[in-house]
């Protein structure tokens, strides 16, 4: 069935291996930046990195599962509630130290508020997520959370990839002697 190969819900499909690819280039493009916010730019490589290997073998899913017993009830899912805090504190420090380091680049300050603003909507899409299941609410008659899943699937492969073209031009080959005679 080749549409299932396209579904961003699911694992192992086109979507959620353009994901771990775009957040490992990501993480990649952020450790390898140089300047003065060195620190913030591995800070967000260092999350991006993870997320990519999250994406890849399930972590979320499994810290979830282990937490779940005591945090079951809070409506959403576990790692929103426990990892997501922390990520986003991180990358909101980084991302307003950054911001102000591009003030004279707005193109990458454009795409870096942008792709942040995205991944900052979509982890709102899944906190709600738990409401938009119970919701009777079903516009065109397709249930309510097939529209927030589909937002926030979309939102977490355009975040990274914005990102991506923030980092990108700063990236440099390691610099090189000159060959001598």
């Amino acid at each position: 069935m080749p549409f299932a190969w396209f579904n961003a819900s699911a694992e192992w499909t086109i979507p959620t291996w353009f994901s771990v690819l775009t957040m490992a280039a990501t993480g990649i493009a952020c450790w390898r930046q140089r300047g003065a916010q060195r620190v913030c730019w591995r800070v967000l490589g260092s999350l991006f990195c993870y997320l990519a290997i999250d994406d890849l073998v399930s972590l979320h899913e499994r810290f979830g599962a282990l937490l779940h017993p005591w945090l079951g009830g809070v409506g959403v899912y576990t790692w929103v509630f426990t990892l997501g805090p922390v990520f986003a504190i991180l990358a909101l420090i980084c991302a307003i130290k950054l911001l102000r380091a591009l003030a004279g680049e707005p193109t990458r300050r454009a795409c870096m508020f942008l792709g942040f603003a995205a991944l900052g909507i979509a982890i709102g899409c899944e906190g709600i997520e738990d409401a938009a299941l119970r919701s009777a609410w079903q516009p065109r008659g397709i249930p309510l959370v097939c529209y927030t899943q589909w937002v926030e699937e979309m939102l977490e492969l355009l975040g990274p990839t914005l990102l991506l073209a923030a980092a990108w031009p700063q990236v440099h080959a390691p610099a090189t002697a000159p060959i001598s005679s």
